[in-house]
This record gives structure tokens, sequence and C-alpha cells, in this order.
């Protein structure tokens, strides 16, 4: 791989990451206005100040989570993505692929995780809105998993049959079935 081709996917990682962070910061300057009259009978003050807290600790979540998704993505051009794909060989093609995707959405749900459980048992309980328990919410992260999976699989296969049977003009079917 020449060195053009990893900087442009890191620039073309980095420009919307930066552009979403410059949008967070200007979003989250709005959460220090005051309590506008027009919203009497609508919102009580203290009701407005509890919601800007809230939106605050969000966009503080958020910023983090994209500069987080972005370091990921980069360290997916340089060699994480090629190592997964390296070590789920499979003689199938078919096979290898979804062994592929499986550890690869196995990967992503890990590393996501810490951020996950801040957001659900931090923020999310702080401010009153997290219902769920712990047990639930691994039952649903793994019910999700499965899922995806089944879900998934079959349309990886049809992808690689379209692909095969095709030839060049895989990309239109392909287009054709999404």
């Amino acid at each position: 791989m020449s060195f053009i081709t990893p900087t442009l996917l890191v620039i073309t990682t980095t420009l919307p990451t930066l552009l979403t962070l410059y949008l967070l910061h200007r979003n989250a300057q709005t959460f220090t206005r005051p309590y506008p009259a027009l919203l009497a009978n609508l919102q009580t003050k203290e009701e407005f100040t509890q919601a800007a807290i809230y939106a605050a600790d969000k966009n503080r979540l958020a910023r983090i989570k994209e500069i987080y998704e972005s370091i990921k993505t980069i360290a997916g051009i340089f060699g994480i993505v090629a190592f997964m794909w390296k070590n789920t060989n499979n003689q199938s093609e078919i096979l290898h692929s979804i062994y592929f995707l499986a550890a690869y959405m196995l990967f992503d749900t890990i590393t996501s995780l810490p951020l996950t459980i801040y957001s659900t048992f931090g923020i999310e309980e702080k401010h009153g809105f997290n219902k769920q328990t712990v047990y639930t919410f691994v039952t649903d992260i793994i019910k999700e998993y499965i899922m995806t999976i089944i879900i998934t699989a079959p349309i990886v296969t049809a992808i690689i049959y379209a692909v095969h049977w095709a030839g060049d003009r895989f990309y239109i079917y392909i287009f054709a079935f999404m």
C-alpha cells in the first residue's frame, strides 16, 4: 500500500471528526444561555437548568466518543482490521467473511463498552433516565450481537455470490439489492 492511500484514509476519517467536534463545541455554547421568558408557560427555570446540565453532559460524552471512534478507525486502517482478517482465516470465502464480521463486531462492542456503560449507568442514571439493570444491559448486548450475526450472515453470503456470479458488474446487482 502506498503512502497516499493511508494518508487519504486518515484525512477522510479526521475531517468529519473535526467538523463534528466543532459543531458539538458550538452546540455546547447554548447550554449556558439564560432562561428565556418565553418558556415561562412551558417549562420552569429549574427544568430548563436541569435540561441544560443533561445536554451538557451528553455533549461532553459525545465529544469523547467522537475522538475515540476516530482513533479506533485510524487504528483499523493501520493494522487491526488486517490482523483480524488474517486470523479469521477459513477455507470457505463465505465463512471467512462471516467469521471476520463476527470478530470485528465483537471487537467493536468490547472497545465501545466503557463509553456505553458510562452513558447508561453514569449520565442517564445521574439524570434519572436509566431504568436498566446490569443484567438487562448485558443480555441486550448479547441479543444484539446474535441478531446482527443472524441477519448479516445471509446478506454477506448473497453479496459474495453476487460478486462471483456477476463478475466485473457485481456492483450493479449489489446496488440494486441494497
